[in-house]
């Protein structure tokens, strides 16, 4: 079994060089199916039976900006499931032997249709930005329709990024994971519109935490963090789900058993997903429900439930389950909610999204009113770890489950404190770990 990694988006057509359409043909025939550098190898036999150690390159018509790449071959028949550490690799042949420098310096033949595609967006004013796009984000493309209309898409966004850039905020958006999808696409991570984030969301309301719960403002810092702590765990991604409920959810979980049992360990999104049938799964769902589930049941760590972002058949892991003892509602007044986060930890909440958060680089988001409630794509929720002033200006230090590459510090956003931002104070939750 042939199993080909391609580090590419297209290639220029010369001779003794196969295209990426003949591949995609192939697949689309069953005869061979091909994944690009870090996604899941897929396998092909019949064809390009010889192979030696040549680069191949790939470039963007008739302006050629190279990506140089490896046609990688495993010979994996006897095992597929073999490690990749113990398996032999090979290199495609090219047509050229020519070392790498030579080739990105100079300017290839390529075919009509390579050239109708890359002459034609290589005009573009956002062109260059796409690229670098492409190659910080580790973006891949099955074949050049789809690079064509995820261009389009990204230069739609792009003039809409200026909009948002030119609105004399003190706020920064920029280029990031979310540029090249559509609006849908963005909707995917969201709750529907149909969930509302409000008191008793989900017909389960929690109790609220009485004003005497509340510990003393007087001895409130000016600012919190519990990354600093060790009660905060990495930041995660969920993917294309509408699983932000369960990881604003495990946050809030993690950090309270950090604090209370002294060990910070990831918990798992995923069994709250396949086993908590009060909620839909990558199609939304209620907190207060999430933590009744774990009040009842209690949840394992990730590493035994690791995450797959869709929703599947529950698997009864008892193993290293987490419990609480309840969970609460802090009410909408932020000041009372700063002096809980300061001294119990990290709590959940809910917000409409609206577009420009997907864009959100540095400086205290705080979309208008009227952007809230006309403009929302949906619903989010995420979890305040800590607070802070930045310039003068309250906020919410929030972590977030877009990934890494999203926001500051690696997958985090300031939020602006005491206006009630997109119905950020309306449904705040924690959960309760007694000693």
């Amino acid at each position: 079994m042939l199993i080909f990694t391609i580090i590419a988006l297209h290639c220029v057509v010369k001779p003794g060089l196969q295209r990426i359409e003949e591949f995609v043909n192939d697949k689309n025939q069953g005869e061979s199916r091909f994944y690009m550098e870090n996604r899941r190898p897929i396998d092909s036999k019949r064809r390009y039976p010889s192979f030696t150690r040549q680069p191949w390159y790939y470039g963007d018509g008739s302006d050629f900006e190279a990506i140089p790449g490896w046609m990688k071959q495993q010979a994996k028949k006897d095992n597929p499931y073999e490690s990749e550490s113990n398996v032999r690799w090979k290199f495609l042949k090219t047509a050229s032997s020519r070392k790498p420098d030579d080739l990105l310096k100079r300017k290839p033949e390529a075919s009509s249709e390579s050239q109708e595609i890359d002459a034609d967006l290589f005009k573009n004013e956002y062109y260059k930005d796409f690229q670098k796009f492409i190659r910080e984000h580790n973006k891949v493309y099955t074949n050049s329709r789809e690079y064509r209309w995820r261009f389009q898409v990204f230069v739609k966004n792009m003039k809409e990024l200026k909009e948002m850039q030119d609105n004399g905020s003190n706020l920064v958006f920029g280029i990031g994971p979310f540029s090249d999808k559509t609006d849908e696409e963005l909707s995917k991570r969201l709750i529907p519109h149909g969930y509302r984030f409000i008191i008793g969301e989900g017909g389960s309301a929690p109790l609220k935490i009485e004003d005497s719960d509340f510990p003393p403002r007087e001895g409130r810092p000016q600012q919190s963090d519990w990354r600093t702590k060790n009660a905060v765990t990495r930041v995660k991604d969920q993917g294309d789900c509408g699983s932000c409920w369960a990881f604003a959810v495990t946050a809030v979980v993690e950090g309270q058993n950090a604090i209370h049992n002294k060990t910070l360990v990831s918990l798992s999104e995923q069994q709250l997903i396949d086993c908590d049938h009060d909620n839909s799964g990558c199609n939304g769902g209620y907190r207060p429900y999430a933590f009744k589930y774990i009040q009842r049941h209690g949840q394992t760590t990730d590493k035994l439930y690791h995450y797959t972002a869709r929703a599947q058949n529950c698997r009864h892991i008892k193993a290293n389950r987490v419990h609480i003892n309840d969970y609460k509602w802090l009410g909408t007044n932020e000041e009372k909610i700063a002096d809980w986060v300061s001294q119990h930890g990290p709590v959940s909440f809910g917000v409409n999204v609206t577009k420009p958060m997907y864009n959100y680089k540095s400086g205290v988001f705080n979309p208008s009113p009227e952007d809230c409630r006309q403009k929302s794509l949906g619903a989010h929720a995420m979890t305040i770890v800590g607070y802070g002033e930045l310039d003068g200006e309250p906020y919410w230090l929030i972590k977030n489950s877009w990934g890494t590459h999203y926001g500051i510090d690696s997958g985090y956003l300031r939020m602006k404190r005491g206006v009630n931002s997109c119905g950020l104070a309306d449904a705040v939750y924690t959960a309760i770990i007694k000693p």
